[in-house]
C-alpha cells in the first residue's frame, strides 16, 4: 500500500500539468485517478482474502479426514 501511494505521489505533478494545459484531457486525468484508486483498494482486499480462503481450505481437509476416521 504504501509503494501504491508513492506512486501516485509521484504522479501527481504530471498529472496536474496535464489537467492545466488542457480541459479536454480533464476527463481521462479523472478516469486515471478513478483506475488508480480502485487498483490501491483491490490490494488489501487481496491480502485480506488470500489467508481466509488458505484457512478455509484447511478447515475444509481437516472436515473430510475427520468424516474418513469415522466411517
Amino acid at each position: 500500500m504504501c509503494t501504491t501511494s508513492a506512486v501516485f505521489s509521484l504522479l501527481q505533478f504530471p498529472l496536474f500539468i496535464w489537467e492545466s494545459h488542457s480541459h479536454i484531457h480533464a476527463f481521462w486525468v479523472n478516469m486515471f485517478c478513478v483506475v488508480f484508486t480502485i487498483i490501491s483498494f483491490t490490494n488489501p482486499l487481496y491480502l485480506i482474502i488470500t489467508p481466509l480462503q488458505k484457512y478455509l481450505l484447511k478447515r475444509e481437509e481437516e472436515l473430510e479426514t475427520k468424516v474418513r476416521v469415522n466411517c
